[in-house]
């Protein structure tokens, strides 16, 4: 439990930026997923997380920001911001 809590306090309110291909219509090219959002997080915060730990309860699709629930451990969770903006 204490590194999860570590963890939690490092990620809680976090803002991960995510690059995306958009379309002509502002549509995203590909869904953001639980495994974007993990990659994303690894890379920017250091953080292995894994991607079935990420509850998005629908892919993103559009740019924006979105809160997305990170779950480290039992009950032990980090609202993650995540930033998708275009590449």
């Amino acid at each position: 439990g204490l590194a999860a809590r570590e963890l939690a306090k490092q990620l809680e309110g976090a803002v991960i930026t995510v690059k995306a291909k958009v379309g002509e219509n502002g549509h995203l090219f590909g869904a953001i997923t639980g495994k974007e959002i993990a990659a994303a997080i690894a890379e920017q915060k250091k953080v292995e997380i894994d991607k079935k730990k990420i509850a998005l309860a629908d892919p993103i699709r559009a740019l924006g920001e979105y809160t997305v629930r990170v779950s480290l451990y039992e009950n032990t969770f980090a609202q993650v911001k995540v930033v998708v903006e275009k590449c």
